[in-house]
């Protein structure tokens, strides 16, 4: 049985349905229950369960195809504001420390995350549901949230670093984008935010047929040993011929290396990168430091953990040892958008040494598709990426994190080889560079 076993039997997992949902509403189903075992019904689809050996924390947890793009026109804030409010009645109500709750909230995806000890698990998922999709949220809690972040942003007022984040993603979705939406809004949207109203506005962020719950947890005393589903239910890859879960959709059977007689798996279907040209747009302020930024397409059918390794290499590109002296820091992620995932890299440098660290950037990618890193350098990559994920999956609050921010379900695969990280970035659509900062003429260079 592989480590990327996405979904046990409920019965393993000894988890009881959740009960209180609202009239007509299904909540996340857990199969068998102790109420009516005669049900025998499987685990729904959108539950992905995980198994966390005999850990004494478990962790449960929800998440939605939705951030600040959907805050209402004028309301900009209301999804953090929303969040962070749901993030402290589940700590109120489980009686946890708010340590306890994670709670993101970003473009295209919010989540929560509670960690309980492993015999709250069922009572945890009945309080998440409940607390996110049910029960209105208190007024003064909302307030009270409302007047904090408020409070936060009137501390970020005037900030470069605000204006240029505003500017990044317009220049990545497109100016008048509701995917350019700040998560904490502006001090005037958040400032007119009507708490009485936000649990509205909540329902229309957080849909419940959006809804994707995860599970994970150790089994209880004298539950019997996981069994794989039967069915291909919940077998997040099951559906693509050649590929086993576990495997890497690179590894899949190529369709020119079918068995003789048998039907060949069908080729990968091409996909369409968010802008096809490149571009570039120096946006010239007077401030103390200058940030580049180059976005580039991603191919979407990357599995998490090619992202990953690939995230990482660039990383490694960007933070030379010993550190460069023109860099305040450096930044890699993948960033959500409606026209497909894009990569940005990111660089804060002092403004003389802009040019030099555009180029850097640009060379960074261009490299690892000509040249990956070979022996004792990948290798080492290769072991600190595996580390990464034995850590992971050590940690339930962090596993939860990981399966949620799948669409795949955790279907991790091996650690990618050099070929793979050559093809990934070869792969990249072409780069959209900004530069933001003071303009020092044609050489920027120190002489």
């Amino acid at each position: 049985m592989t480590r990327s076993l996405l979904v046990v039997a409920a019965l393993f997992l000894g988890l009881d349905a959740p009960s209180g949902l609202a009239a007509g509403a299904e909540g996340p189903s857990l199969a068998p229950t102790a109420r009516a075992p005669e049900t025998k019904t499987r685990a729904a689809p959108d539950t992905t369960f995980w198994p966390a050996g005999r850990n004494a924390v478990a962790a449960v947890g929800v998440a939605f195809p939705a951030g600040p793009e959907r805050d209402p026109e004028g309301r900009e804030g209301a999804a953090w504001v929303t969040a962070q409010a749901l993030r402290a009645e589940l700590s109120r109500r489980l009686g946890i420390a708010p340590s306890h709750v994670t709670v993101e909230v970003d473009r295209g995806f919010s989540s929560f995350v509670v960690q309980v000890p492993a015999d709250q698990s069922e009572r945890a998922l009945r309080v998440l549901d409940e607390v996110i999709l049910q029960d209105p949220v208190p007024r003064t809690t909302l307030e009270d949230v409302r007047v904090r972040v408020l409070s936060d942003l009137g501390f970020r007022a005037g900030a470069p670093t605000t204006a240029y984040r505003l500017e990044l993603a317009r220049f990545i979705h497109g100016f008048g984008s509701r995917w350019t939406n700040l998560p904490l809004g502006s001090r005037e949207s958040v400032a007119s935010l009507d708490p009485s109203e936000m649990n509205g506005v909540r329902e229309a962020i957080y849909r419940r047929d959006e809804a994707r719950w995860v599970v994970v947890r150790g089994p209880r005393e004298g539950a019997p040993a996981p069994t794989e589903p039967t069915d291909s239910v919940n077998s997040p890859g099951a559906e693509l011929p050649g590929r086993s879960p576990g495997d890497s959709l690179s590894s899949a059977t190529p369709a020119d290396s079918a068995a003789p007689g048998q039907p060949s798996a069908p080729a990968p279907e091409p996909w369409t990168p968010a802008w096809r040209v490149g571009d570039r747009l120096h946006i010239t302020q007077e401030i103390t430091n200058t940030w580049v930024a180059a976005a580039y397409p991603l191919d979407p059918s990357l599995t998490r953990t090619e992202q990953a390794f690939l995230l990482q290499a660039l990383r490694e590109e960007l933070n030379p040892s010993p550190p460069d002296p023109g860099l305040f820091d450096s930044y890699v992620w993948v960033e959500a958008s409606p026209r497909g995932p894009i990569l940005v890299l990111e660089a804060a440098v002092f403004p003389e040494d802009a040019d030099r660290w555009e180029a850097r950037i640009l060379d960074a990618v261009e490299g690892l598709a000509e040249n990956p890193p070979e022996g004792a350098f990948f290798s080492f990559m290769a072991r600190r990426q595996r580390t990464e994920r034995a850590l992971r999956e050590a940690d339930p609050g962090a596993m939860a994190l990981w399966l949620l921010r799948d669409e795949r379900g955790g279907d991790m695969g091996p650690v990618p080889t050099r070929n793979d990280l050559s093809r990934m970035a070869s792969g990249l659509g072409e780069p959209r560079i900004l530069v933001y900062g003071p303009d020092l003429g044609e050489s920027q260079e120190t002489p």
